[in-house]
C-alpha cells in the first residue's frame, strides 16, 4: 500500500486477506520446519501490520514513529478547554445509564474523533508532524472516551 495516513480501509482489507491466505501456516503444515515457523512469523507479521494500519491511531502513532517521532508516554493535555471538556464527557458518562443519553454521548464523541482524524490527513499530506503529535493525543483521548460509552451501552 503507498505511504499515506489516508487509506482505503476495504482495499487494506483485501491485501490482508490475500496475504494471509498466501502466509497462512496451514498452507505450510507439510512443509519444512523452517518454512512454517517462516509462515508463523509472516502471518503474525500480517496480523501486527493489519491491526496497525486499520485503526487511526495506531496508523499515526506508527508513521510518527517511522518519522523518528516518540509519543510522550503520560503525555497530559495542556489545552485547558480540551481538558475541561474531556473531563465533562467523562464524568456524563459516569453519571448515566440512559441509552439515548449515551448514544448522543458517543454521536458527539464520535463526531469530535472524525475531526481529529481529518485534521491528522491534512497536516501530514502538509508535513506537520507537530500538528500531527498534538491531534495525535486528542485521538487517544477521543479513542478512550468513544470505547468508554460503546462499553457503558453494551452492558447497559
Amino acid at each position: 500500500m503507498p505511504k499515506s495516513f489516508s487509506i482505503d480501509l476495504k482495499q487494506l482489507e483485501t491485501n490482508y486477506k490475500k496475504l494471509q491466505q498466501k502466509h497462512h501456516p496451514d498452507q505450510y503444515a507439510t512443509k519444512s520446519k523452517q518454512e512454517q515457523a517462516e509462515a508463523e512469523l509472516a502471518s503474525s507479521s500480517i496480523n501486527q501490520a493489519y491491526a496497525t494500519l486499520r485503526k487511526p491511531l495506531e496508523r499515526a502513532r506508527y508513521m510518527l514513529k517511522h518519522e523518528g517521532i516518540e509519543e510522550d508516554e503520560g503525555e497530559i493535555i495542556t489545552d485547558p478547554g480540551l481538558l475541561m471538556e474531556i473531563m465533562e464527557i467523562q464524568e456524563q458518562i459516569a453519571e448515566t445509564d440512559d441509552q439515548a443519553s449515551l448514544a448522543h454521548l458517543l454521536e458527539g464523541s464520535t463526531r469530535q474523533y472524525d475531526e481529529i482524524v481529518n485534521d491528522i490527513v491534512d497536516a501530514f499530506e502538509k508535513g506537520d508532524l507537530d500538528k500531527v503529535k498534538d491531534k495525535v493525543s486528542m485521538l487517544s483521548y477521543y479513542t478512550t472516551l468513544v470505547s468508554n460509552i460503546q462499553t457503558k451501552m453494551s452492558v447497559e
